[in-house]
């Protein structure tokens, strides 16, 4: 896994001379990820890469400390620098009134970028894998989403890299097994109290069993597939764009009329881009 992600992957998505703030949960992911990251770094001494770790404790399980304790070991360990967030994810999703895990995954994104700034880090690395792919999918198909939900997480966008995408959980359990590496488990992914629960717990075991044993590496495929056509498609509405939209003042935007013979995928993506 490693020698191929060193090769094809990450050579991609990290520019010579990056600083790096990797999101560390403590699970098998992240520490997976920290761990590939930091060979990776000391691999490729020339490329001038760095590294800071942060941790989230959500201080929604009794397990948060010592899960925060053990990311911190390790980046102690790796003689990486370390930083620590706590906040109460339920009383926080409460006062937001959202869900527990849209609120919590609000504020871990809205620390990292401040973290970002604050240790002048170029990209943010995150551990999305394989499942969490095929997870999205099905959970935006179930939803009614087009071709811009479907082509699900992206493995580059803005600042953000998630170098696992195209890994199995299988595959990060063996790397974790091999180099020795501890993580917890988050026993709430177990419990299938959410919609995504369901899915990666039921759903898609239940695909695998009766469908498709490799419906995880299809829907990855499928998303790979989305994403170039959505790419491709917004490239053409920015061009539309420039063509159609006339002034933008004090909050007013005009559109030529002449918009509306555009085909629908054009068209509802200008009006989209213009709300």
């Amino acid at each position: 896994m490693y020698a191929e992600l060193s090769m094809k992957v990450l050579p991609r998505l990290i520019p010579a001379g990056s600083k790096l703030l990797v999101a560390v949960s403590g699970g098998p992911d992240s520490i997976a990820l920290a761990h590939i990251l930091w060979r990776y770094m000391h691999d490729h001494q020339d490329q001038q890469l760095s590294l800071v770790i942060t941790h989230v404790n959500h201080k929604a399980r009794e397990e948060a400390d010592q899960e925060a304790e053990l990311v911190r070991k390790l980046a102690e360990n790796w003689q990486l620098p370390f930083v620590l967030h706590e906040f109460k994810a339920k009383e926080y999703a409460s006062i937001s009134r959202q869900c527990f895990q849209e609120a919590a995954r609000e504020w871990r994104y809205a620390r990292w970028q401040e973290d970002m700034k604050r240790y002048n880090c170029t990209l943010l690395a995150t551990a999305h894998h394989l499942g969490d792919q095929a997870e999205t999918v099905l959970y935006r198909l179930l939803r009614g989403s087009g071709t811009a939900g479907l082509a699900g997480i992206y493995p580059a966008k803005d600042n953000i890299i998630r170098p696992l995408l195209g890994v199995t959980k299988q595959q990060i359990l063996e790397y974790c097994a091999e180099f020795g590496l501890p993580y917890a488990i988050d026993r709430s992914n177990t419990e299938p109290v959410y919609d995504r629960n369901r899915i990666r717990l039921q759903l898609i075991p239940e695909l695998e069993k009766n469908y498709n044993k490799r419906i995880q590496e299809a829907l990855g495929r499928t998303a790979e597939l989305l994403r170039w056509d959505e790419e491709y498609i917004n490239s053409q509405v920015e061009k539309k764009w420039t063509e159609y939209c006339r002034s933008i003042d004090e909050g007013q935007l005009l559109i030529a009329p002449e918009v509306w013979n555009e085909p629908e995928a054009i068209l509802s993506r200008i009006i989209r881009k213009a709300a």
